[in-house]
């Protein structure tokens, strides 16, 4: 067999499982692939024709150094491929590039966790390449600082093999996929919360309160209310109207007299149909039986929403009357903070138009993250070629 003619797929596959590639990078490593291609012919045109009855060409490993001209011209082949694969991320970055300045026209900062669901504690988190990565769901893209040792050796390995624009041009090509791994990531997170939000909402502020009351005629009962502030996404155009109360807050009250079943009430949305204010008292009856009547009151409802503060606060009590008795039964005031800016955010991400910037800028991220492991391949190859040229 004239061994001549082979492709160079299989050693090239190879190469790309030792470096630990996807399944999913063996198309870059065949014999019709860009770069590899070029440097197939190379080889193939630079190797000596056996002639007739020569034994055949080993395949088992080499001994000695193979012919100068036959490495240098896979070598010139190998750094063209570079070079390609290089000019495919530059590419590919400046798409990815307008994408990253769309997210950052935004002003997102970075998101919120709740720390103690339910009693209005909110934590801001920085969030790491490494939780970025694992909700896009790329591999090791090497953003994190510590792997900056080995970008910064790539980069030199590309400056001293291909040239100082090819290191340039691949570190360049690398930040802005990295700034793309955050953007993705970021509005990935916010758009999940925004599945979960609209569908069971969160519970910003929940509170109770029970106590007995004593009666003439040696009667004793117990009162028991409650309240939870429950948040959904705004179901109008919240990137226009932004925060809307009225829109976005549920607020379920309940009430319990004694062994009565508990009375159930949305105040929030009473409040609007019986007073079109959420800022007035309202009063609601309720009708439990047992010897008691009473009502669930709420009144200084106010939002503060502003760059510097974010809160609401509602005044909630229970008044009721038993054996002859007036009685109240109260939360007091209740201060709700939240970061209802950030909430906002996650409100936006019903919007189709950023729903595209995001799913876009993932692809883009899954682009750039198999280019640079291609490139990184590609240059292991040439880098190895370079250094037997030198050993001649």
């Amino acid at each position: 067999m004239n061994k001549k003619n082979l492709p160079l797929r299989a050693p090239f596959a190879a190469t790309a499982i030792a470096l630990g590639l996807s399944a999913a990078m063996a198309p870059a490593f065949a014999a019709d692939a860009p770069g590899f291609k070029a440097l197939n012919n190379a080889m193939r045109q630079a190797a000596p024709t056996p002639t007739a009855g020569a034994a055949p060409v080993s395949t088992g490993p080499v001994v000695g150094t193979p012919p100068v001209t036959t490495t240098r011209a896979a070598q010139t082949s190998a750094i063209a491929a570079v070079q390609t694969s290089i000019n495919s991320m530059t590419t590919a970055a400046t798409a990815t590039a307008t994408l990253n300045s769309a997210y950052a026209a935004y002003q997102w900062a970075q998101p919120y966790i709740e720390s103690s669901p339910g009693n209005g504690n909110w934590a801001q988190i920085a969030m790491s390449n490494g939780d970025a990565e694992a909700i896009v769901g790329v591999a090791a893209t090497r953003c994190g600082s510590d792997s900056t040792s080995t970008v910064a050796s790539t980069v030199s390995r590309l400056n001293s093999v291909v040239g100082a624009s090819a290191g340039s041009s691949y570190s360049q090509a690398r930040g802005v996929m990295c700034s793309a791994l955050q953007a993705a990531a970021q509005m990935l997170y916010r758009y999940q919360k925004y599945q979960d939000y609209k569908t069971n909402g969160y519970t910003i502020k929940s509170a109770s309160v029970s106590r007995g009351f004593d009666f003439p005629g040696n009667h004793h009962r117990t009162g028991q209310m409650g309240m939870s502030f429950m948040w959904y996404p705004d179901l109008q155009d919240t990137a226009t109207n932004g925060f809307s109360m009225e829109d976005r807050l549920q607020y379920n009250s309940w009430f319990k007299w004694s062994d009565n079943a508990t009375s159930n009430l949305n105040i929030i949305k009473k409040l609007r149909e019986s007073t079109g204010s959420d800022e007035a008292m309202l009063c609601i009856p309720l009708v439990d039986g047992g010897g008691a009547s009473a009502s669930i009151c709420v009144n200084n409802l106010t939002a503060n929403v502003s760059s510097s503060t974010s809160s609401i606060s509602v005044t909630v009590w229970a008044k009721f009357r038993a054996y002859s008795r007036d009685k109240t039964l109260d939360l007091g005031t209740i201060t709700l903070p939240a970061p209802f800016g950030y909430l906002d955010e996650i409100a936006q991400m019903k919007d189709n138009a950023k729903q595209n910037v995001m799913n876009q800028i993932k692809a883009q991220v899954v682009a750039l993250t198999g280019l640079d492991q291609q490139t990184v391949a590609l240059l292991q190859t040439a880098y190895t070629l370079s250094q037997q040229v030198a050993m001649n």
